[in-house]
């Protein structure tokens, strides 16, 4: 099935006869120029096509419109794919099989325009045109271009169920072909022919099928190794995102008091909204520890990291959900209050001196130097 250049060796033989005998035949040089498409040589094609035309001199005919649609496709242009669309219209009733073939001609083009979503939706078309009829061939092309126009445009779930369906579509005109040539052959066989020739063909049709489920393993395999590295790709880049993101959180955190470092917390100021009363504005600390130092290097760097995360923890707990409390550098910390008036401010800066200025026996103070 779908051998093209035997199909041309025949079509050859036929213009020349056609030619011996002085017969002018414009659907045998439109079929020639569509098998010469399906074989990849539009310059052959357009020859073809060409005398064609000008074989037949009614360019609305069914066979002037498919050489019109033909000529579109293959000129190109800003002007081809309105010619063509309009084309498919005037085939759509009397010429269904032609207007399948003008809609591939507008999928080919808009995918190669890149425009993947209107190429799968004449390469429907094509497919709805033809539906269950007997033009099996124009909707096995349609299907084809379906599957290109759903992998171009990265859906390859649907792009694989429609490759599916169009192998199986093969398979079974392959079935029916060769059911029709057994039958036709036990037909000669009841005239006399031998049975050794029935054999020869089921070997022949043996050796196809192995061959047939060769090739679609391949296909399948090909398909499940594109999926698997589309796969692949996703979890890497998810993989990408995590990182970045893990790497965002600890550019903004104190490692040793989970405060927000002093990068965060002036990012995090230049969100804050303005306050919704005149009277109340945002107050900020800068709270300084008094005789760190002196501690630090007296009971070692142990107990001043201890210092550090016990007044982190403080802080925390006398502050109010919505404010802001970060780690601004060494032994300073930053404490923003949203929305206080003065009142509201001086009490709040009390109870964060009374909090640690207020504790003279800190635990750490008693451990002795290591």
């Amino acid at each position: 099935m779908d051998a093209y250049a035997l199909a041309e060796r025949t079509y050859a033989q036929a213009q020349g006869i056609a030619d011996r005998h002085g017969l002018a035949d414009p659907l045998l040089h439109y079929n020639r120029g569509l098998n010469a498409l399906r074989q990849g040589e539009p310059d052959r094609a357009r020859a073809q096509f060409r005398a064609a035309a000008a074989l037949e001199p009614q360019a609305e005919s069914l066979l002037g419109r498919r050489i019109a649609a033909e000529f579109a496709a293959l000129d190109g242009g800003p002007d081809a794919m309105p010619r063509l669309a309009a084309l498919a219209e005037a085939q759509r009733i009397d010429d269904p099989s032609g207007a399948a073939i003008t809609r591939l001609r507008l999928s080919s083009l808009a995918l190669a325009a890149g425009r993947t979503q209107d190429a799968l939706t004449h390469a429907d078309a094509a497919i709805a045109l033809v539906g269950g009829s007997g033009f099996q061939r124009e909707r096995r092309d349609g299907l084809r271009a379906r599957v290109e126009a759903l992998r171009a445009g990265g859906r390859l779930d649907a792009a694989l169920a429609a490759l599916e369906q169009l192998h199986r579509e093969e398979r079974e005109a392959v079935r029916m072909q060769n059911l029709d040539a057994l039958a036709g052959l036990q037909a000669r066989l009841e005239d006399g022919r031998s049975a050794e020739e029935l054999q020869r063909l089921r070997e022949t049709q043996r050796i196809d099928a192995l061959q047939a489920r060769h090739a679609q393993t391949l296909r399948t395999a090909g398909a499940i190794g594109l999926l698997l590295l589309v796969a692949l790709a996703s979890a890497f880049a998810l993989y990408q995102r995590r990182i970045s993101r893990r790497l965002r959180r600890l550019s903004t955190i104190d490692s040793l008091t989970g405060l927000l470092n002093r990068r965060a917390a002036t990012a995090a100021m230049e969100t804050f909204p303005p306050p919704a009363a005149i009277a109340r504005r945002h107050v900020a600390f800068l709270v300084d520890i008094d005789h760190f130092k002196r501690s630090n290097d007296r009971h070692g760097h142990g107990v001043g990291d201890a210092i550090l995360v016990e007044i982190a923890r403080r802080f925390q707990q006398v502050c109010r959900p919505g404010d802001l409390v970060a780690r601004w550098g060494g032994e300073e910390f930053l404490i923003v209050a949203r929305a206080l008036d003065a009142e509201s401010a001086a009490a709040i800066a009390e109870r964060l001196r009374r909090e640690i200025a207020g504790d003279a026996r800190w635990r750490w103070a008693r451990r002795p130097s290591r």
